[in-house]
């Protein structure tokens, strides 16, 4: 008997154990759906509108300011010389002396210039003589109308011979044409030199000084003569100096392609020197449109590359904008005329994207 009951008991046992299995299967089902449920609501996110604070777009005409740097040299300079050649007799300025004007700088030796001025005022006295004779024998009909004529041609060219040489002797010394400075000394004491050769170059100081630098062809153009300048020298840097372009160059350097402008310089009485370093402000008279952007709407930039949130009605889009300058804390580009009266982007309450909704904050 208990052998017959035996697989009655498995079978038995075997469908309680589905029934609870079913039961523990049907269990998690429900919960997983009751959860699926419960949370689906959770995970369905409304889009939220960002706080943000905004500035107007406007467009100025400005004068943007050049700022150049370079050294400061005399605006005249000159190569004194001798008028006539010889041995140099005397050198009495050393390179970098400031003298006056009328100062004695160099003589030449004038023995030989000296015997000729005698010898010419000797045939001069000679001409003479001879003049007043053939005069007086032409009035008495002894002497013959040519020989007159040519004696005054002779007391004419005597008369010419002295005056050069006098003039040439007058220039056998250098004298300083005015206050100024000795730049560089070309000979020495007991040298031959020849007529015209160039014994000093001289800078007169009576004459603004000057900065001579090169501007770019987007520059230059903005810039005429007679616009001001604010200089300062690393000399005096707490001293302004009043300066004006006074020359303008018509065609690019050769090997640089810059354009050569010339700033004068008033030194105000200083005892500047050649080759002190100056920085320029030059203040254009010419000016351009820009548009105007506050710099905090600056939202990322590359060299002259950036990138601005411009409000749309109640979302943002972003821009690409070139910057040209920089301006009293405000973005300066050249044209996007598209962009004035626009509202930019100054301040968010987090991190923004293209067609982001926004909404204005008026703290």
């Amino acid at each position: 008997m208990q052998t017959n009951n035996l697989p009655q008991r498995n079978l038995n046992l075997i469908k309680g154990t589905f029934i609870i299995l079913s039961l523990i299967l049907s269990s998690l089902g429900f919960y997983s759906c009751t959860e699926l449920k419960a949370t689906a609501p959770e995970n369905e996110e409304s889009e939220l509108a960002i706080p943000i604070k905004t500035a107007n777009v406007k467009s100025e005409s400005i004068a943007i300011p050049i700022g150049i740097s370079g050294t400061l040299s005399p605006q005249k300079e000159t190569r004194l010389s001798f008028k006539v050649g010889g041995v140099v007799k005397s050198v009495l300025v050393e390179e970098g002396d400031r003298v006056k004007a009328g100062q004695l700088l160099a003589t030449i030796n004038l023995d030989e210039i000296n015997a000729q001025v005698q010898q010419a005022k000797s045939g001069l006295e000679k001409a003479e003589r001879d003049y007043k004779r053939a005069t007086a024998l032409y009035a008495d009909s002894v002497g013959t109308l040519e020989r007159l004529q040519n004696a005054k041609t002779a007391l004419d060219m005597a008369n010419a011979h002295l005056i050069m040489l006098k003039h040439n002797q007058q220039y056998s010394s250098i004298v300083a044409p005015d206050d100024g400075i000795v730049l560089k000394k070309f000979i020495e004491e007991n040298e031959l030199i020849g007529i015209g050769n160039p014994v000093f170059l001289y800078a007169s100081t009576n004459n603004s000084w000057m900065i001579k630098v090169g501007l770019t062809d987007k520059d230059v153009i903005r810039i005429k003569e007679g616009d001001k300048a604010i200089v300062t020298l690393d000399a005096w840097d707490d001293k302004e100096l009043e300066g004006k372009v006074t020359l303008i160059g018509d065609s690019p350097h050769s090997q640089t392609g810059l354009y050569t402008i010339e700033l004068s310089v008033s030194t105000d009485d200083l005892e500047v020197k050649p080759g002190f370093f100056a920085r320029a402000i030059i203040q254009p008279s010419n000016k351009q449109d820009y548009t105007m952007i506050p710099i905090e709407a600056l939202h990322e930039g590359l060299g002259d590359k950036a990138s601005i949130f411009i409000l749309d009605k109640d979302r943002v889009q972003k821009e690409q904008i070139i910057v040209k300058h920089i301006i009293n804390e405000h973005l300066a580009l050249v044209g996007n005329d598209d962009l004035i009266n626009r509202q930019v982007v100054v301040e968010s309450a987090r991190e923004l994207k293209s067609n982001q909704l926004v909404s204005l904050n008026s703290k």
